[in-house]
């Protein structure tokens, strides 16, 4: 579907989505370009319409049900058990309704943001492939890490944020995107001096909110490398 919307119909479109009832649990605007959590349960033979600029991730959590879609125009159906995922990008339309109760943990990926991790390793054009039923271990972890960080803590460190949105944008752009991508395989760790530069920046910023770009910024990586490196950190 193209993107090229105006403010407003993405105005609209943005109206177009509310569900049957609000999430009963969501992160508050605190990092609203980075993503949203939603913790949803809605009633039995409900339905929903979107179009949203945003990437969505739906995990399902609760009891089985059947689910029907149409998405652009094409109608399916399929029954919904725990664990399963569905992917859609940016502005695409599409009509939900099932029969059950149905309970599931939405994320909604600002495009902005995740564009900008993409671009650091690759400039590659590359759209991803709507997903109506999977199952991924990797995204199904990350999205009960955040749902779990949403009722402790409301989800409200910006740098907590964009490293779980960081691992979700590589991972999505190579499981499921147009074009598979090579993801750098960086060996070794982040140097000494630039780790000890890291947690110097870190410790004297600590009643701020800072983010993984401004660390490494200072540190003089990019965002993405910097994380592949920290992670390997002994």
């Amino acid at each position: 579907m193209s993107q090229n919307f105006n403010q407003n119909d993405e105005n609209k479109y943005i109206a177009m989505q509310t569900p049957p009832r609000s999430p009963i649990l969501h992160n508050q605007d605190i990092i609203p370009d980075i993503l949203r959590v939603e913790h949803h349960y809605q009633p039995a033979n409900g339905a929903s319409e979107c179009c949203l600029p945003s990437y969505l991730l739906s995990i399902h959590l609760g009891q089985p049900i059947k689910l029907q879609r149409k998405i652009d125009g094409r109608r399916s159906s399929d029954c919904l058990v725990e664990g399963d995922i569905m992917i859609s990008p940016p502005y695409l339309r599409r009509k939900l309704s099932w029969d059950s109760h149905a309970e599931f943990l939405l994320l909604r990926l600002e495009s902005k943001f995740f564009s900008s991790v993409i671009y650091q390793f690759t400039d590659l054009e590359c759209q991803i492939t709507p997903q109506l039923k999977l199952h991924d271990p990797l995204i199904q972890h990350i999205g009960l890490t955040l749902k779990s960080e949403l009722e402790i803590n409301g989800l409200c460190n910006r740098l907590y944020a964009e490293s779980m949105m960081n691992a979700l944008a590589v991972h999505i752009l190579h499981r499921y995107s147009s074009k598979k991508q090579e993801i750098p395989d960086y060996s070794g760790g982040l140097p000494n001096h630039q780790l000890q530069k890291s947690i110097d920046y870190i410790q004297s910023h600590l009643s701020e909110d800072i983010s993984l770009e401004d660390i490494a910024e200072y540190v003089g990586i990019s965002q993405y490398y910097f994380v592949r490196l920290f992670k390997r950190i002994p």
